[in-house]
């Protein structure tokens, strides 16, 4: 009967171990995949941002293209009516020294189109 009682010791205490162990195993499992899942959920966001961030930049960028666009016309704008006024043979005194001032002034805001072109090229 003794050694009935040792096995049945044996058993139990085995029992304990595989149960402890078990037990471990499982907690261990189910923390890893609890963590896995958070590092999928924040890759994903930061992805998410990510590509939110370049969206943002690619508009901003097309929007300071089109505002550069835009300063660009009055040039041509100068420049056919700088055309017109070469077929134009005379032009009274009146509209003689604003015509004659206008390019200046047409340079100007043109040389200022060339540097904010120059900036955003730089930059």
């Amino acid at each position: 009967m003794d050694n009935s009682r040792i096995l049945l010791a044996a058993v139990l205490g085995s029992l304990k171990v595989a149960m402890f162990v078990s037990i471990l195993a499982g907690l261990t499992i189910g923390i890893y995949e609890t963590f896995q899942g958070r590092l999928e959920d924040t890759t994903l966001q930061l992805r998410t941002k990510e590509l939110e961030r370049e969206r943002a930049l690619k508009l901003a960028t097309e929007a300071q293209l089109a505002s550069l666009e835009s300063r660009i016309h009055p040039h041509f704008l100068f420049n056919a009516l700088n055309s017109i006024s070469s077929l134009i043979p005379k032009i009274p005194n009146a509209l003689s020294n604003w015509w004659d001032k206008w390019p200046r002034s047409c340079d100007f805001h043109s040389m200022q189109i060339r540097l904010a072109w120059y900036r955003c090229r730089r930059n």
